[in-house]
């Protein structure tokens, strides 16, 4: 596992990594009030980025971990990168339109930014599918490799020509990775598409893992859309966004744990599901320990992000220490909404990120106003820890109600059976 997790490492660094370094590279070059912008923009574009695909992204892992005919499952595969194509076109033509009619600056380079999630789409669609065969080694390396080209591009570009510069790279960054992505997938596709019936069948299963997915991008996007739009003070902005671009870049590790294990739950479900309550304990226990690390070094990484960015910055560590608990938090609720996406509760799911993301807009908007900044990081935290809990719950019924003697026997990890709720799917994002 140690080395799929390195080649992992180096795939999501690539595509999420050199996002994340790109934007902490805008935050030194451009002013505080144009890296609002980009902070804004780019929350808006990961909750869009999240709808596109319809899903699309995340059934082609589990169809790449399945045991099924290669005619079979090269038809799917084609018609999942095309209904993810054409789902994200739709989206962005329809956000176009309302842009169009927005006038602020935020809109106007959203305007232009917005189809980069057609590429989005494509490129994750295609790549996940060799993350669900667990090969990660020659795609992480290439990908690797080429981002770093594109990161200094973008030093290049938004030096010269600032925001301009900023959009530019996004579009180059994102060609490439879609170039590498269709390399690889293309002797996997074939001359066929899903029935008609087929078809419905996955836009059906696809929608229901879109609102999930879209759900908990709203938890975790919300709060800084929602203090953009009550706060006038672009500074407090810009900290609160660098606040969360760190969250964002501290996730990379666990999420590439978890990642590497997601797989292995389709593998253990089909083929030896006695297995699933004692790894899925272990694995628990990995993420939560991995977490934890990554929030202390988060914690020191703020005082250095403070000290490079002098005064601009200034007031960042106090909330960067409070919102680092996020971290190994979401790596436990991940890890957890796992067990429900193998066994297909997206319903399950899709409830729990429902009331995050109106938890996360209600306590935004009252604790806004007499706490503040602080207001909204509380907040953040006790949705984040409220939703952990919640996917633990149902995930814990999920493997008593199948394994219950194994269930108990996991050191106390697992409810009895008589306990374990009674569930009817979400992704590995919840």
């Amino acid at each position: 596992m140690k080395k799929n997790v390195l080649y992992m490492l180096l795939s999501v660094f690539s595509i999420q990594g050199t996002a994340f370094l790109s934007q902490l590279i805008l935050a030194g070059v451009l002013s505080t009030e144009n890296f609002a912008i980009v902070r804004t923009a780019e929350s808006t574009l990961q909750l869009l980025s999240t709808i596109a695909p319809w899903g699309m992204s995340l059934l082609v892992i589990r169809l790449a971990s399945q045991e099924v005919g290669h005619e079979e499952q090269g038809k799917a595969l084609t018609s999942y990168i095309a209904l993810a194509g054409i789902s994200a076109l739709i989206l962005a033509a329809i956000g176009a339109l309302i842009l169009t009619n927005t006038a602020s600056q935020v809109s106007s380079y959203l305007s232009i930014l917005i189809w980069i999630v057609v590429l989005t789409s494509l490129s994750r669609t295609s790549l996940n599918y060799f993350y669900g065969k667990e090969q990660f080694g020659l795609i992480s390396v290439v990908t690797f490799v080429t981002s770093l080209v594109s990161l200094m591009l973008l030093v290049v570009l938004a030096t010269r020509w600032q925001l301009n510069g900023w959009v530019a790279s996004r579009y180059v960054t994102e060609l490439i990775v879609l170039g590498i992505a269709i390399m690889f997938v293309r002797g996997n596709l074939i001359a066929k598409l899903l029935t008609k019936v087929e078809s419905i069948k996955a836009l059906a299963e696809g929608m229901a893992v879109s609102l999930s997915l879209v759900l908990r991008s709203a938890i975790e996007n919300l709060p800084l859309l929602i203090f953009a739009y009550l706060s006038a003070d672009q500074s407090a902005i810009a900290t609160y966004g660098l606040c969360t671009l760190l969250i964002t870049g501290a996730m990379v590790l666990p999420g590439s744990i978890i990642s590497v294990l997601l797989p292995r739950y389709g593998n253990m479900q089909k083929n030896a599901p006695h297995q699933i309550p004692a790894q899925h304990a272990k694995y628990e226990r990995i993420v939560i320990l991995v977490g934890a690390a990554v929030a202390l070094l988060l914690v020191g990484t703020g005082y250095l992000v403070a000290h490079v960015f002098s005064e601009k910055y200034a007031g960042l560590q106090p909330y960067l220490t409070a919102i680092a608990l996020i971290v190994p938090v979401r790596a436990y609720m991940i890890i957890n909404a796992n067990v429900l996406f193998v066994h297909q509760k997206t319903a399950t799911g899709t409830k729990i990120n429902f009331a995050g993301a109106a938890s996360v807009a209600l306590l935004s908007f009252a604790l806004y106003f007499p706490f503040g900044l602080w207001g909204v990081v509380v907040g953040t935290v006790l949705v984040e820890i409220g939703s952990a809990l919640f996917f633990k719950h149902h995930s814990k019924g999920i493997i008593a109600s199948e394994c219950p003697a194994l269930a108990i026997a996991v050191s106390g990890a697992f409810p009895r059976s008589n306990d374990a709720p009674s569930v009817t799917r979400a992704s590995n994002h919840g």
